[in-house]
């Protein structure tokens, strides 16, 4: 299975692909945000290049465990890429 990871962050999204069979994974790209906001076309050229079955971000969790203040922002990304993209 491959899946795409993203480590969504404030002025930089971070994109690596992983194979579940080959239990390897690897950086695609750095996608860096402008001041009129997130480049979405060049995400979802990415997605459409790799084709992966899941995509899966990460959380930004502090320390012990609890959710970060940043962490309202990594939802709102992740709930408009899943209506714009349908994962």
């Amino acid at each position: 299975m491959v899946v795409i990871a993203i480590d969504y962050g404030e002025k930089k999204i971070g994109l690596a692909v992983g194979n579940t069979e080959t239990m390897t994974s690897s950086p695609i790209s750095i996608i860096k945000k402008a001041k009129t906001g997130f480049n979405w076309d060049e995400l979802k050229e990415k997605i459409m290049e790799w084709e992966p079955n899941r995509i899966i971000i990460g959380k930004p969790l502090n320390m012990d465990g609890t959710r970060s203040d940043f962490m309202e922002k990594v939802e709102r990304f992740a709930k408009k890429l899943r209506s714009s993209n349908r994962y």
